[in-house]
């Protein structure tokens, strides 16, 4: 029952983006993270296995599953952008919601890798600038298959340099280089939480009692609004590392949940619409600022950025659920029962 957790986490990413509430999106973005490694090493384990040819239709049915709504949400951002942005500039809601340029940027916006490098130096135009994070679960992918998801030892020791990774990389950037990318999204940092989440699904069957109990979410809701306005504003990186075991106890909850068949489609449909919503929720910033322009109670531009006044933060949220729900209708859904009739004709077998 993880699709509502996924739901949640896009509406955070929209509320950092478009409402300038610090931190959630880096905490939502981490939880996308921790519960793809969890997912990720349990269908690498039960449904493909890890040999060449089970890896192989793994990578198959991850782009199969990715690109159809990336491309649909990039063609959206193109001819928006082709058409309004001579009456407002795309820039003054993200500098980078651009038409690409380069051939490096190009290449990015068809097939998703290349928006960073390992997470660091994104690309200076992006039809769907949040696309880097797609980037980097990408490479993270890679690990699972290369060794990560191979038994509950790798994953241990790849926990274990992690952290240690970690502490170097703090001590970087604390001394040589600005905080902020290099312990967040750079691989060996944003690699943390997904390792921890592979973890999770090896030591599924050793869970607490109490960490599958309403207490256990409840207790992680609160330690996030903790680590959000109180330890954020004295310290970024311990925030970060502090939200880790509270996604922790939230996902152990919700691995134990089962629900009835009508619940379980409610999440299927609600976390279909999570991808569409991180993806196009700033496009869908920038069409409400093309509607509205110069509707100061929605929204004004100070400088070279535009700024949402919670009215328009509804707004903008509003429409973009909304063409993320007809997404998961339209693209998502057909596309998803397809994928699996197709990996049910191309059946693998677990090593």
């Amino acid at each position: 029952m993880f699709g509502w957790f996924r739901f949640v986490a896009a509406l955070m990413v929209v509320l950092t983006h478009i409402g300038g509430v610090e931190f959630v999106a880096g905490v939502a973005v981490w939880g996308f993270f921790m519960l793809s490694g969890f997912l990720m090493t349990a269908v690498l384990q039960r449904r493909y296995g890890l040999t060449v040819d089970g890896v192989s239709v793994f990578a198959l049915s991850r782009a199969w599953r990715l690109l159809p709504s990336y491309w649909v949400s990039i063609l959206l951002s193109f001819a928006a952008i082709s058409i309004g942005s001579d009456w407002l500039a795309p820039e003054l809601f993200n500098p980078a919601l651009a038409i690409p340029e380069t051939l490096r940027e190009m290449v990015a916006s068809v097939f998703i890798v290349g928006h960073t490098t390992l997470g660091l130096g994104r690309v200076d135009k992006a039809l769907s600038p949040s696309a880097w994070a797609v980037d980097v679960e990408i490479l993270m992918y890679a690990c699972s298959c290369l060794f990560l998801a191979r038994s509950a030892r790798w994953a241990k020791w790849t926990l274990v340099v992690l952290l240690l990774c970690f502490i170097g990389l703090w001590l970087l950037a604390r001394n040589f280089v600005a905080a902020g990318e290099l312990l967040y999204s750079f691989l060996p940092a944003a690699l943390l939480p997904y390792s921890i989440g592979t973890l999770l699904w090896f030591s599924r069957d050793q869970i607490p009692g109490w960490m599958q109990q309403r207490g256990a979410v409840l207790s992680g809701c609160v330690g996030l609004l903790v680590c959000a306005t109180i330890v954020f504003p004295r310290s970024v990186t311990i925030a970060f590392l502090a939200t880790l075991p509270c996604l922790v106890l939230i996902l152990s909850f919700l691995a134990a949940q089962t629900g009835s068949l009508r619940q379980r489609a409610i999440d299927d449909f609600v976390g279909r619409m999570a991808y569409p919503i991180y993806l196009l929720h700033w496009l869908g910033a920038y069409v409400v600022g093309l509607i509205f322009a110069g509707n100061d109670v929605l929204y004004d531009v100070t400088g070279d950025r535009a700024n949402f006044a919670p009215a328009g933060v509804l707004v903008v949220t509003a429409l973009t659920v909304g063409i993320s729900a007809l997404l998961a209708f339209v693209v998502e859904g057909p596309l998803d029962r397809a994928r699996h009739g197709w990996l049910s004709r191309h059946r693998v077998g677990a090593s």
